[in-house]
């Protein structure tokens, strides 16, 4: 049904001539247009035609973003790792020292844990910590503070990497290297660690920076993987707001000229 522009009557479609008054319904066919022309003119910048369909907005979506995300598996992996390398030797014994201790490899050096002189040949931070508390009550409560301190710091690291939180695990994987170079330190300023003494930094503090540099990398790029799809949801939002408001401006414009 279209209106008449003069007397406002309802006329059937295709009529052109009121029979109640007798005006050209070529004017309403005009007016219509006009309408329609002052509609695209006004929402030029965000016509509906070219609005994406939900269908279409993975399309939005970076091809690297839909891929599983490798580095959050690969962070979780080095976080737990690192917290294993505590278990590798930290200290090596080394010339007449690693003699002197295979001279007699069953002999039980440290009879409070049935440590035998095997055992000394490669001693790990755990290890270490025992063996000072047996010696040193002072020392040993300063390196199981410390040997606390590293594990904690260690966990909560990997808990960040869990839930993915990468800025969370670059924190706390800096404060526990930290820790772990001021045992590193303590061996050396104490001489413990010396040619002389015959002991040397094991395997295990030099797997350790290189897993701890490792994750650090891992973490800064799933900082930006995390930014990358951040960007894409925003998109994609945009998107979606973008084809419901051209959606319904169409259906609006559609109602009213049915209602005239």
């Amino acid at each position: 049904m279209i209106t008449c522009p003069n007397c406002k009557k309802q006329l059937i479609d295709g009529s052109k001539f009121c029979d109640n008054c007798g005006a050209h319904i070529i004017q309403q066919q005009q007016y219509q247009s006009a309408n329609f022309n002052n509609y695209q003119s006004n929402n030029a910048q965000q016509p509906y035609a070219n609005a994406q369909p939900f269908t279409n907005l993975k399309k939005l979506v970076p091809a690297d973003v839909k891929k599983v995300n490798i580095h959050h598996i690969l962070l979780i992996v080095l976080s737990v790792f690192m917290i294993i390398t505590l278990s590798f030797p930290f200290i090596s014994a080394t010339g007449y020292r690693r003699e002197m201790l295979e001279e007699d490899l069953t002999d039980i050096v440290y009879e409070e844990f049935d440590m035998k002189a095997e055992d000394l040949k490669e001693v790990s931070l755990f290890e270490y910590s025992r063996i000072a508390n047996t010696v040193d009550d002072e020392a040993g409560v300063v390196y199981k503070v410390l040997i606390g301190a590293l594990i904690t710091f260690m966990a909560i690291a990997a808990l960040f990497a869990v839930v993915k939180k990468p800025i969370g695990t670059i924190i706390f994987n800096i404060l526990s290297t930290l820790v772990f170079s001021a045992h590193a330190f303590i061996f050396l300023a104490s001489g413990v660690v010396h040619p002389d003494n015959g002991w040397a930094f094991g395997a295990g503090l030099y797997i350790y920076y290189i897993v701890a540099l490792m994750t650090f990398v891992c973490a800064i790029a799933l900082t930006i993987r995390n930014s990358k799809e951040k960007k894409a949801k925003k998109a994609s939002n945009a998107n979606s707001m973008n084809y419901n408001y051209n959606y319904n401006n169409y259906n609006n414009y559609n109602n009213y000229n049915n209602y005239q």
